[in-house]
């Protein structure tokens, strides 16, 4: 018979009697480094939480549907008949480039105009009336199609030089019902490298902006409002950019209620983002999509696009199959608002909103966004938020799978490859295996730059561990690595690693290791003590730096000559 329990039987501790006791057993800097971690640059979180977490919860805006619309975006080759493809196929709607507005009846045709939503990216008020112009001669005066127009702009400063505001004016005066023509977009931040908190403080202080210009140039606050969206870029921490959604609808809906509207439902269109999408091990995009789209989901986003940054011909299909996939087998379109009442989403979402909402009303008091721009105050805080970002990449606290960790060691790649044409979160990395594939690819396979493996003492368990740990740590660079065997010594080669428990790092372990007189560089696996062997020279462990030990390596090697790396 199964007993049944009462959970009641047990006496409840609040958060502090739980902090106290974990640091009565462990001591209070262990139980400090366990129980708190950094989430971003300016946000540290709990390991722990409970219901006083839920005092003081933010009432997040309801969006008005459960389900969102995907749209796919298109290139300059996409024909007509893969649009009508992609809309028969889950897709909702597209994302027209200019490139297709001079050619939007054979492009568009077949496509109603009034089942569907059509996105433009537009950079002059022409690029919208050439759409519009189309739009009044295919579009029925009773048809619901929506469009949204993005606007491009390749950097903050760029919203501030290219005066966005008189291109949101044209647009405004020029717009018909089911158009939304103000776009604010987020997404720069993201893709600049800036944290979840900036990205947020940047959208309160654009959108105010640009709701007071239009406002001094006489456009009603209605207008101005239902005309209004959001456009940002998700990354790979999930809980982090689904706190983001949000948090966004809970700010926008306190930044309105100070013009006096209270039952506005600003929509948010997020697009996975190109800054967490290496070239290296690429296939793993497809996995970095579904989780960021996942975020996007649950945190309540109306329009989802998956830009699977991958050069598969059948990439757009698998992208829109995530969104079919998520909607129809895994339900995530039958719930709203799903985080509502977890302790650490509602404690993770007030501190974002509390933050983000500092920044801002800060940057009000000493003039707002166009002295932000101007004074480079976003800008500093994204590179701040960037060096933290690639700082814990570079070291491995933070993974990047396929790049500083479980890289792909039967993965071919040239160097024109490694694309430096857009910033991404492993930049560094991918230029060091750039360096890699170019000196390969001008002194041939065989001499590519090698690790070999050595085996220390006699402890398998152990230097089996660290074997895994230093091929993970360095195959992403393009090194070929593999295992000395005793009947089997390579006569030349330029690194080896010793790898076994650190008690057998000693001399004479070290000397009675096979070929170790042939070696460049000899490492070891671990951590050096006063036995350690003098032979060697260098030691990797879950410390090391991984982008400066592999760079440091490649120099000593001779592969590559970059003296900034030294």
């Amino acid at each position: 018979m199964i007993k049944e329990y009462n959970f009641d039987e047990f006496d409840k501790a609040s958060k502090k009697e739980w902090t106290n006791k974990l640091i009565q057993d462990l001591g209070a800097d262990t139980a400090q480094r366990i129980s708190e971690w950094k989430c971003e640059r300016e946000l540290s979180l709990s390991a722990y939480y409970n219901e006083e977490d839920l005092k003081d919860t933010l009432r997040i805006p309801l969006k008005k549907t459960l389900d969102w619309k995907y749209l796919q975006p298109t290139g300059f080759n996409t024909t007509n008949d893969e649009a009508l493809n992609a809309l028969m196929n889950g897709a909702d709607g597209l994302i027209l480039e200019n490139s297709q507005l001079n050619h939007l009846e054979k492009f568009l045709n077949k496509v109603s105009p009034e089942y569907c939503t059509l996105a433009l990216r537009a950079s002059s008020f022409d690029d919208y009336q050439k759409f519009l112009n189309w739009w009044k001669n295919r579009h029925p005066e009773d048809g619901a199609g929506e469009v949204l127009v993005f606007h491009l702009s390749r950097s903050i400063e760029s919203t501030i030089e290219q005066d966005h505001t008189s291109l949101m004016e044209d647009l405004l005066s020029a717009s018909v019902n089911g158009h939304r023509v103000i776009n604010i977009d987020c997404g720069l931040v993201q893709r600049s490298g800036g944290g979840v908190a900036c990205e947020l403080f940047y959208m309160l202080s654009q959108s105010v902006f640009i709701i007071n210009q239009l406002i001094d140039k006489g456009h009603s606050l209605d207008k101005i409002v239902n005309n209004l969206f959001i456009s940002t870029d998700i990354g790979s921490s999930y809980f982090l950019e689904l706190s983001k959604i949000r948090v966004m609808r809970w700010l926008l809906a306190q930044v309105l209620k100070q013009y006096g509207v209270t039952d506005a439902n600003i929509p948010i269109h997020t697009s996975t983002s190109p800054f967490t999408k290496p070239s290296l091990d690429a296939n793993t995009n497809f996995l970095r999509c579904t989780s960021e789209a996942m975020s996007a989901i649950l945190g309540g986003t109306d329009y989802l696009t998956i830009d699977p940054h991958h050069s598969l011909s059948s990439a757009d299909r698998i992208a829109r199959n995530i969104s079919n996939l998520l909607k129809d087998e895994s339900y995530l379109s039958k719930t709203m608002d799903p985080a509502t009442g977890s302790y650490y989403m509602e404690d993770l979402s007030k501190k974002l909103a509390q933050e983000a909402w500092g920044m801002f009303q800060e940057m009000e008091s000493k003039g707002g966004y166009l002295v932000a721009v101007k004074e480079k105050v976003f800008q500093s805080e994204i590179t701040k938020d960037l060096n933290f970002q690639k700082e814990r990449i570079a070291s491995g606290r933070r993974k990047v799978v396929g790049v500083n960790d479980f890289g792909n060691p039967d993965e071919k790649i040239k160097s024109d490859q490694l694309s430096d044409t857009y910033k991404s979160l492993s930049a560094d990395f991918e230029a060091v295996r750039k360096e890699v594939e170019k000196f390969v690819e001008a002194n041939g396979e065989e001499n590519r730059p090698s690790i070999y493996l050595a085996a220390a003492g006699i402890n398998a368990k152990m230097i089996n561990a660290r074997y895994t740990f230093i091929t993970n740590f360095f195959n992403w660079a393009g090194f070929r690595i593999s295992k000395i065997e005793s009947h089997e010594i390579p006569k030349e080669f330029s690194v080896m690693v010793c790898c076994g428990a650190d008690i057998n790092y000693n001399e004479e372990s070290i000397q009675e290791i096979a070929g170790i007189d042939h070696a460049k560089i000899v490492l070891a696996a671990g951590q050096c003590n006063d036995d350690s062997s003098s032979r060697i020279s260098g030691w990797v462990n879950v410390k090391s730096n991984r982008l400066q030990t592999v760079q440091d390596i490649l120099n000593q090697l001779g592969v590559t000559q970059n003296s900034s790396w030294s």
